[in-house]
């Protein structure tokens, strides 16, 4: 094999010129170059262009076997004779504004998947910095989820009003949930609301009517046979994500690994 297949292969690099490479400290560093003919300006893709030096810039790539591996590139800056403007090529094995190409971000989501940020950083050799980076990213595309398919939504508890108090139907409303039928459970939650109000209790009382207020939603159970199950799940698994996290200093990757949450089978935080 070439050391330009090497490159294609082993880093989906192409298009670029293999120079020499380096051993260091245990690592090894590819030294490359842009292929002068594929040379372009970013803009115009014009190929009438004049190179005006570059920036040599390392980037982190998937490991071999246990050696950490890196990408040294000379970025060339070039000026397009055709549309008069000065920019640096564009790569396509890499985001310039990034210290790791494309091929390295790839397994990294992929095992972050199916372990934690920690492992992931030991099995790529590198920093859980990195990796995390990598992970925030990542979760930036469920940032802002597609509800236009959803039909129905469940809900774990009922909010009562300013400050965020929550109560949730326990103990004999419970029974509610397993009447025969939708008129069974109108006149079993009725009944129920009737005793409450008259036990003398406030808070009951307080309780009686906001189950009033609401009751005709809570039977919509039996029309949509919506559980709440999978939802107070996921409640516990946040409960364990913010435990383990010793409390995000990033609130923003706490929301996007929130709205991910469905989809951990592994400890949560690492």
């Amino acid at each position: 094999m070439s050391t330009n297949s090497l490159l294609f292969y082993a880093f989906g690099i192409y298009r670029y010129q293999l120079k020499n490479t380096k051993y260091k400290e245990g690592k090894v560093y590819f030294h490359i170059e842009h292929d002068r003919a594929s040379l372009r300006y970013p803009i115009c893709d014009s190929s009438r262009i004049i190179k005006l030096g570059y920036q040599t810039k390392t980037f982190k790539t998937v490991p071999i076997g246990l050696k950490p591996v890196f990408i040294v590139l000379k970025h060339q800056r070039v000026f397009c004779s055709d549309c008069q403007n000065i920019r640096y090529v564009k790569l396509d094995f890499a985001d310039s504004q990034k210290s790791y190409t494309r091929k390295f971000e790839q397994p990294a989501v992929e095992l972050l998947k199916h372990s934690t940020i920690q492992d992931v950083a030991g099995i790529l050799k590198t920093g859980w910095d990195l990796i995390k980076r990598i992970d925030k990213e990542s979760l930036k595309k469920y940032d802002k989820p597609k509800l236009k398919d959803v039909k129905r939504i469940a809900i774990d508890e009922i909010s009562i009003g300013k400050g965020h108090k929550h109560l949730t139907l326990k103990e004999d409303l419970r029974q509610m949930w397993f009447q025969p039928s939708k008129a069974d459970a109108e006149y079993f939650i009725m009944s129920w609301i009737a005793k409450a109000e008259q036990s003398g209790i406030q808070m009951l009382k307080r309780f009686a009517k906001t189950i009033r207020k609401h009751f005709r939603s809570i039977l919509n159970h039996y029309d949509y046979l919506i559980s709440t199950n999978i939802i107070e799940g996921l409640n516990n698994k946040i409960k364990t994500l913010h435990k383990q996290s010793y409390v995000f200093r990033d609130v923003e990757f706490f929301k996007l690994k929130i709205k991910v949450i469905h989809r951990a089978k592994y400890q949560l935080c690492g």
